[in-house]
């Protein structure tokens, strides 16, 4: 038996090019729309917040966005994780230090 060496980004890639990068930004958004069963259809009031290397250095496989005062947070993933609570902290803790306690937007 051979040892083959098991490319295990090629999911995390796919989708955070389809639903993290602003060439996608409608992608996302009509994602945000199916899971929250919203009706937005301005692009430009979605902020990508993606933290890069946020728990796992190697591991790319969350997206976030923050629409509307709301955070959302995303991962591809094929077993439970019980760490997004965590995870979860982390980007509320990231986003208010980098946009301050009182302003969210995309000017900061």
């Amino acid at each position: 038996m051979t040892d083959a060496k098991v490319n295990r980004k090629y999911k995390d890639r796919l989708f955070r090019l389809r639903f993290g990068t602003e060439a996608y930004k409608e992608d996302m958004l009509s994602l945000y729309n199916a899971l929250n069963k919203t009706a937005y259809t301005d692009v430009e009031d979605l902020s990508i917040t993606t933290i890069e290397d946020a728990i796992y250095i190697c591991m790319k496989n969350d997206v976030s966005l923050l629409l509307d005062g709301n955070l959302s947070l995303w991962e591809q993933q094929s077993t439970l994780n019980p760490n997004m609570p965590l995870r979860g902290l982390m980007y509320f803790g990231n986003l208010y230090s980098r946009r301050g306690y009182g302003e969210i937007s995309d000017k900061a």
